[in-house]
């Protein structure tokens, strides 16, 4: 029985038919000379396979959503923060994923500043860059919380 990171993908299926999932996301803020930027990855895996998207991921039994925070933080940018503030909380019904379930998502998104910009790229993204506008074009969830974030088009 093919495996997803901890539980057989049958049942993780069936937790994704069935369940909400609560996530960490978060936006990473740098600022250079006046202006404001915030750093986005290009997804390497579905729902958002190739979009641009904020960083984050499921909230592990037990764990409390700030060490949800650093967990992700570590492990996709290899970052710290100075500072990590409460934006929003939001539930979508993201497009398929790679099992075919448009899986009910909770999204809890902080805004970050990290103690350092240099990143180290994990798995999860193909690339990241460094924007101050948002694109139209890129998925309502992080249109969502960059507008919440005070970033404009």
């Amino acid at each position: 029985m093919k495996k997803t990171g901890f539980l057989p993908r049958p049942l993780m299926r069936r937790i994704y038919e069935s369940v909400p999932v609560p996530t960490v996301d978060y936006i990473v803020v740098r600022r250079r000379g006046r202006k404001r930027e915030f750093l986005l990855g290009r997804r390497a895996n579905k729902p958002y396979q190739g979009k641009w998207f904020i960083f984050g991921g499921r909230v592990w039994r037990g764990e409390p959503l700030e060490g949800t925070l650093m967990r992700l933080m570590r492990q996709e940018l290899g970052i710290r923060p100075t500072r990590a503030t409460p934006l929003m909380c939001q539930t979508y019904f993201n497009p398929p994923n790679d099992m075919g379930v448009r899986v009910h998502t909770i999204y809890h998104v902080y805004v970050v500043i990290p103690t350092r910009t240099e990143i180290r790229l994990s798995r999860e993204n193909r690339q990241v860059k460094w924007f101050s506008r948002i694109n139209p074009r890129w998925p309502k969830p992080v249109r969502t919380a960059l507008e919440k974030a005070r970033f404009h088009a």
